[in-house]
């Protein structure tokens, strides 16, 4: 069978079977790279979800132990401590009338008029903003005297991170291509090496050299 392959045949299964290893380390590689991203994805919400809960949790303890006093200078430190990532903050009555915004000039893109009643039944609120692709994640909870505080965070932060790993993913695409190639044509040309030899040695027989041989693998005795 093998004196009857010509060795050009036998290269195109060596590159098939390199385009296949290479290809099968891009799939791995692209899945990998997925999975990462969509991990970062939800390790980045998570996070977020949970500091808004502490401080949800901590200012509604303000409030109701302390009274709005101490709950206005809990905010107070909360904002001067919070510059670069603030909370929103915000604080209506039991008809959802709002009492209080917190730097409401900070949340101009968002349109605070869809905080309906809704908002304060689900664990979970995301308004939109405006004109641009983010929201900001609210929670709420329901205060002694029945009014209602919510507290949330823009998502544009962990945006930017995703965006950012998304660029550096474009950027190893090639590099990831060229050597997924080049690793499946060295798993090919190992592969298909003692191959090669017997057919080279078939032929070199068929051709009249008698003395021909197929290399031997390793130092050990025959």
């Amino acid at each position: 069978m093998f004196s009857k392959m010509p060795l050009h045949l036998f290269r195109s299964s060596s590159v098939r079977l390199s385009l296949w290893y290479a290809g099968l380390f891009m799939a791995s590689s692209v899945l990998t790279l997925i999975a990462t991203y969509f991990f970062l994805a939800s390790t980045l919400k998570a996070a977020d979800q949970r500091a808004i809960q502490s401080e949800l949790k901590e200012l509604a303890f303000k409030y109701n132990a302390y009274g709005v006093s101490a709950f206005q200078q809990e905010v107070a430190r909360d904002v001067a401590y919070r510059k670069m990532n603030p909370f929103f903050i915000r604080l209506s009555d039991g008809t959802n009338r709002t009492l209080q915004v917190v730097n409401h000039e900070l949340w101009d893109e968002f349109d605070l008029g869809l905080l309906t009643t809704d908002a304060l039944d689900t664990s979970w609120f995301y308004l939109p903003a405006r004109y641009h692709d983010y929201h900001l994640m609210i929670a709420s909870v329901q205060l002694q005297d029945g009014r209602w505080l919510q507290l949330g965070r823009r998502s544009d932060l962990r945006q930017q991170i995703l965006d950012r790993f998304s660029e550096v993913f474009a950027m190893i695409t090639l590099p990831l291509a060229f050597l997924g190639f080049a690793g499946g044509t060295y798993l090919a040309t190992r592969t298909l090496r003692p191959i090669r030899h017997i057919i080279e040695t078939v032929q070199s027989i068929r051709t009249g050299d008698m003395k021909a041989r197929v290399p031997q693998r390793g130092v050990g005795d025959e």
